[in-house]
């Protein structure tokens, strides 16, 4: 898990972002990072268990697996997006 984070943090800087590395891009990887699993296992629950309780449950699995990985992924991207061009404007 900690080889494919460290591949993961450096594909994104550089790739998706365009950034340096630096202290302050790796805490702010870090910092999404964390709250990426947490509203991954929110979106989880929620959905699972309120969302789409009138569906089998084969399909509430299904969805709310799906939606763990969108909903998550357009959260942490935004806020990474806005933290880098914040981080831009201050240094």
């Amino acid at each position: 898990i900690l080889m494919s984070t460290i591949i993961h943090y450096l594909l994104i800087s550089k790739i998706v972002f365009n950034k340096r590395y630096s202290l302050w891009s790796i805490t702010i990887y870090i910092v999404t990072f964390i709250f990426g699993i947490i509203l991954q296992s929110i979106v989880i629950y929620y959905s699972y268990e309120f969302f789409l309780l009138n569906f089998s449950p084969y399909i509430r699995y299904v969805g709310s697996k799906i939606l763990s990985i969108t909903i998550p992924f357009a959260v942490v991207y935004s806020i990474r997006k806005k933290m880098y061009l914040l981080k831009d404007k201050i240094i």
